[in-house]
């Protein structure tokens, strides 16, 4: 189910240019098994001659959809990422309210990564403070533990980005149950303001492979910007 979820959602994405890419290619396929399957049934012999005219013309066709779909996709994510954090990168520098830009930088990476949940927490006091919020309604959990100050030797992990996935199966113990819930993997990133700490990035999803070095980099880019909005912000005070 959650495959043909997938390759809806894939086909979807997909232009006007890419889509009738793919069904010309599957059009000289079909061809292709059509001659094959006709030939062989009416007795006729097979020219090799043919065989290999519509064989070469079908791979590549594949091999221009291929790289057409899988750069041509990239290229369109990056352009995406660029476009959002320069956006962003616009508000900061006109100074919108801090709580503005931390409900804005939070729907655009949600946006740009398609996952499902997420939490911006700031520095006070040296606790964690819960400032925005997005998709987590459906959910009875705690991401972190709010009591606990940042200096506590259970809150290492905040000062580093981190990717954690729900164990598979074979993976997992008894002792050391999943904690949350419908979530399948998590990432954090720190926000830091002149080296020192200021407050944490939560992205969540359903998807067990949602998160990669390339999503740390770009949480990573809006840490930064997020950084200085609050930085600008004590300046201004």
């Amino acid at each position: 189910m959650a495959n043909f979820r997938n390759i809806l959602k894939f086909r979807a994405s997909l232009g006007p240019v890419e889509q009738a890419q793919i069904v010309a290619s599957t059009a000289v396929v079909v061809t292709l098994v059509t001659i094959v399957v006709v030939r062989i049934t009416s007795g006729y012999t097979l020219e090799l001659l043919l065989f290999g005219s519509v064989l070469t013309v079908g791979v590549f066709g594949f091999i221009i959809v291929f790289f057409t779909l899988r750069y041509g996709r990239l290229l369109e994510e990056q352009k995406q990422e660029l476009l959002a954090l320069n956006s962003f990168a616009e508000s900061v520098n006109r100074a919108i309210g801090v709580q503005f830009l931390l409900h804005n930088a939070l729907s655009e990476m949600k946006r740009l990564l398609q996952v499902e949940y997420g939490w911006i927490f700031s520095v006070e006091n040296n606790q964690l403070v819960l400032k925005v919020l997005r998709g987590t309604e459906e959910l009875n959990i705690s991401i972190l533990d709010t009591s606990l100050g940042i200096n506590h030797e259970k809150m290492k992990w905040i000062y580093s980005p981190r990717i954690v996935k729900r164990p598979k199966k074979s993976d997992s113990s008894k002792d050391s149950p999943w904690a949350y819930g419908v979530i399948e993997s998590l990432t954090s990133v720190p926000i830091m303001m002149k080296d020192q700490l200021c407050g944490l990035i939560v992205l969540a999803s359903r998807n067990r492979e949602a998160f990669s070095n390339k999503q740390i980099a770009l949480i990573t880019a809006f840490a930064n910007e997020i950084g200085i909005a609050m930085e600008n912000a004590m300046l201004f005070e």
